[in-house]
């Protein structure tokens, strides 16, 4: 029986999941949802509540009264276009009766941009707080539900908070940046997000920030970079630490991007792969504890940071940084990590080296210039040939035929190694729990 909680726990884009991804999506779900003979629900603007909900023409009119409907693992609830004035409860609230999905067959909310599925025309599927609701979606004691392609937008406090839920994805969403974080994730287990865009400017809060107590988390794919004349625009590249020295208005705070701390159980395992931010005082910062636990950062494209990207391996053995592009910043990699390994790293415009400590470090960098395509426009793709062989893991020459490049002596990450056993710089994390709030 789950209790009931009443607390508040806690710009135009392309759509991130075209419609060829949505279609493939929805009939995944469809199939494998067909072997236990789940169901899908409808809703769209202008549906009644009072209706079943079983197909398009008898849509509900509100994402909640699709939430509440689903009935089995594996139910898929298909949202049509058009903009919802709701604040969405899984698991509390207006949604305390919701059920959880399984492993196999999880509960799907799946946004349908395209309206092939709901008969719309094509729009934005909109989660509107109206900048009076405090969360976009509250996910509270339920297990494997996924969220795919949603817009949250308008909301004063969180896009997505999360609190003791395990096997929660979050998947091609835009969430708009509020004032707290745009997705907050409390003693969680198994959590993905995937392939999300946080719409930020220099006055908004935090993107990412998940306590994990045991399992997986996984961050991979998503956006947090400032756009055009913002990019770039932030003072923490000069070394800027102070609120005063920051140039913001009265309130504002020094933005992290994704923040992961590994807490509460054996193993936990971290993995960010393939994200992009800008602008932020912490770029990407993953603290684990436990002696099986891994931390991996993976692929990653940072800019404009203090410390773009920031390790804290306490009694975990595997910390892997590897592949990563870092421009436009303050320091260097940084952290802790008893066997760290730090591969194929690139680094541009650093000011300083990073500061990291451990007993084992594994360095291999390369210093130069990406070449990014349009990074004020979003596109971090390397232009660079030399830069792109010290990313790819099989190539040994770049595409003018010379050796794949090297740190060489003297340069800014070699200078790393001379600096290893330096006192690591440990950033406390938020006090995050969202009933606190």
């Amino acid at each position: 029986m789950h209790n009931r909680r009443s607390s508040v726990f806690c710009q135009d884009r392309t759509r991130i999941a075209p419609r060829a991804i949505i279609a493939g999506a929805f009939a995944m779900f469809v199939s494998a949802a067909s072997a236990v003979a789940a169901q899908s629900f409808f809703v769209r603007v202008g549906g009644n509540d009072d209706a079943s909900g079983l197909s398009a023409e008898q849509a509900f009119a509100t994402v909640q009264r699709g939430i509440n409907a689903l009935a089995d693992p594996g139910d898929t609830l298909i949202v049509g276009p058009g903009r919802y004035p709701e604040a969405l409860d899984i698991g509390a609230d207006a949604g305390e009766n919701a059920i959880d999905g399984t492993v196999d067959q999880p509960c799907l909310i799946l946004a349908d941009p395209s309206g092939a599925l709901t008969g719309e025309a094509p729009g934005q599927v909109v989660i509107d707080g109206e900048n009076e609701h405090n969360f976009g979606l509250r996910v509270h004691g339920r297990h494997h539900w996924r969220v795919d392609g949603l817009e949250f937008r308008g909301q004063k406090r969180y896009g997505v908070a999360a609190k003791m839920s395990q096997g929660l994805e979050i998947r091609n969403c835009v969430i708009e940046g509020p004032t707290h974080f745009a997705v907050l994730g409390y003693r969680c287990r198994d959590m993905r997000l995937e392939g999300n865009r946080i719409l930020r400017d220099r006055e908004s809060g935090h993107c990412v920030y998940v306590w994990v107590e045991q399992g997986q988390l996984d961050v991979v794919g998503n956006d947090f970079s400032l756009r055009d004349n913002a990019y770039l625009s932030t003072p923490f590249k000069d070394g800027a630490r102070k609120r005063r020295e920051h140039g913001l208005e009265a309130g504002a705070v020094f933005p992290y991007g994704v923040v992961a701390v590994g807490y509460g159980g054996k193993r936990v395992d971290i993995n960010f792969e393939g994200n992009t931010g800008s602008d932020c005082y912490l770029g990407m910062f993953a603290y684990g504890i436990g002696e099986e636990s891994s931390l991996t950062m993976r692929s990653n494209t940072l800019t404009g940071c203090y410390y773009p990207l920031y390790v804290y391996g306490f009694k975990s053995p595997r910390v892997v940084i590897d592949g990563n592009v870092l421009t436009d910043s303050f320091f260097g990699p940084s952290g802790y990590g008893a066997e760290a390994k730090i591969t194929r790293t690139v680094v541009h415009n650093i000011a300083r080296p990073g500061r990291f400590s451990g007993a084992s470090v594994n360095l291999e960098a390369f210093v130069g210039d990406p070449l990014f395509a349009d990074a004020r426009a979003g596109d971090f793709t390397p232009g660079s040939p030399e830069v792109m062989a010290a990313l790819t893991e099989d190539v040994s020459e770049d595409l003018a035929e010379k050796p794949r490049p090297q740190a060489p002596q003297g340069s800014l990450l070699a200078d790393l190694r001379q600096r290893l056993e330096e006192e690591a710089v440990v950033t406390q994390a938020p006090d995050a729990d969202p009933d606190d709030h």
